[in-house]
């Protein structure tokens, strides 16, 4: 049977909501709002802290890193120039600074102003050809040549010759070298005014060892 409710709506009875309709839309309602509470939550509040967390980490790693760069910089920089060391003390090891000798012979010569050892001065000075390499003879072996020196022996006392003779071996100069000739000249009369009257001529060939005879020697 079918029943029909002619009353106007006003007076018709309100009829509930289902109540498992009810139900469902509080859950609806219940879990769109968790939803929401934690979305709200991970974005301002989690969110926002690992945001700081990687900004701060971040500022740390460039600052580290320009540091760091730094550092690498430096590291080459200074390989760079031990690598400038080594080649340059090579380079020192195979030449010979011609003109530290000749300060130290000067040096030799004017024995802090003691002209009681010896009065000497040259008149000539001048490298030597380096030696020639014969069959199966390295070069690096051989004498890189030498120096030649002649002069005066200031005074008739022959032992003064031999004096600065000795001296020049036991002289830092002589260090670079591995022979020099035997004491000998003769002696000579000046027949002018000046001191002294006489002299005893002296001329040494000097040789020079391998410019490798340091590291030879270590």
């Amino acid at each position: 049977m079918i029943k029909v409710n002619l009353l106007p709506a006003e007076y018709r009875k309100v009829e509930r909501t289902p109540i498992l309709r009810f139900v469902t839309i509080v859950c609806g309602v219940v879990l769109s709002a968790s939803a929401i509470g934690a979305f709200l939550y991970v974005h301002f509040g989690m969110l926002v802290k690992v945001v700081s967390e990687r900004d701060q980490l971040q500022s740390t790693y460039d600052t580290k890193k320009v540091e760091a760069d730094k550092s690498q910089a430096l590291a080459r920089e200074a390989q760079e120039y031990k690598k400038r060391r080594e080649t340059i003390e090579g380079i020192g090891e195979d030449r010979l600074l011609w003109s530290k000798k000749v300060d130290e012979m000067c040096d030799v010569i004017h024995n802090k102003g003691d002209t009681k050892r010896h009065l000497v001065w040259l008149t000539s000075m001048r490298s030597l050809a380096p030696a020639k390499a014969k069959r199966g003879q390295k070069a690096s072996a051989l004498s890189p040549g030498g120096l030649y020196i002649k002069g005066f022996s200031g005074g008739s006392e022959l032992h003064r010759t031999s004096d600065f003779h000795l001296d020049i071996k036991n002289s830092e100069f002589f260090e670079d070298f591995e022979s020099i000739d035997n004491p000998e000249g003769e002696l000579v009369e000046f027949r002018d005014d000046r001191i002294p009257k006489s002299a005893w001529t002296l001329d040494y060939n000097m040789r020079l060892k391998p410019y490798n005879w340091r590291e030879n020697t270590r």
